[in-house]
């Protein structure tokens, strides 16, 4: 009996625990959240205290026709924030990109407003990320020149995307930012320019990201906790 129900418990958690790398399904009135680190190289070294924090909100999705196809539009505010602090010194956030599951409309007039106001399409991430789909820059993406988000500054603004086909929510896959003019502690591990990946999330919407416990879920949860109890106080008997 032990060894079935402690399967079954195991079983249970794994199956109604959210999934960490899941997509987020945006609709609108959606906001999210986003908590990035500081890394450079492929191998993703970190550099302790390189971090920034991206918000989504506001969103709003409309169907339309655009070159004689369904298109859809999306539109949302933005704010990027720098939120470094010791062992780095120095740092400017200068694009924020993103991977969805829609297809972008790149002959569209997709626009940015604020100091991210250079959108790039299939540009290369650097620091061992590679192509992303949409990019958001200051001076383009990867980057260059410059501008950007300082350490305990912010920026906001404002998005509008055309996507193909008609629909009401769409993912975001995976979303990166890029630092540049990176200084820090000496003996502190560093690098003049970084990537930034997820490290955790706020979200709200009407849809739940991909990977929240749909309710047959949680029933099964509630199945392992209760064979859980039975073991124990079997246990406790013998």
């Amino acid at each position: 009996m032990f060894s079935f129900t402690r399967a079954l418990f195991a079983g249970a958690l794994l199956s109604a625990l959210p999934l960490a790398a899941a997509p987020f399904t945006l609709s609108t009135g959606s906001s999210l959240t986003m908590n990035f680190d500081g890394f450079y190289s492929a191998s993703k070294t970190t550099i302790p205290g390189l971090s920034g924090q991206v918000i989504l909100s506001n969103f709003n999705i409309s169907n339309t026709m655009f070159a004689g196809q369904t298109a859809t539009i999306v539109t949302l505010d933005y704010t990027v924030k720098n939120t470094s602090v010791s062992p780095n010194l120095t740092s400017r956030i200068t694009n924020f990109a993103i991977n969805t599951t829609p297809n972008i409309l790149t002959t569209a007039p997709n626009s940015v407003s604020g100091i991210f106001d250079t959108v790039s399409y299939g540009a290369n991430q650097p620091n061992g990320v590679g192509a992303v789909e949409l990019c958001w820059a200051t001076q383009g993406c990867p980057g260059g020149g410059g501008g950007g988000v300082d350490i305990g500054a912010s920026s906001s603004g404002s998005a509008t995307i055309y996507f193909a086909g008609n629909f009401s929510s769409f993912d975001i896959d995976s979303a990166y930012l890029r630092y540049q003019s990176v200084t820090c502690s000496s003996g502190s591990p560093c690098n003049a320019s970084a990537s930034g990946s997820l490290v955790n999330t706020t979200f709200t919407s009407s849809t739940p990201p991909s990977g929240i416990p749909e309710p047959s879920s949680f029933g099964l949860l509630s199945l392992g906790l209760a064979g859980f109890a039975v073991w124990f106080r079997k246990s406790r008997r013998s």
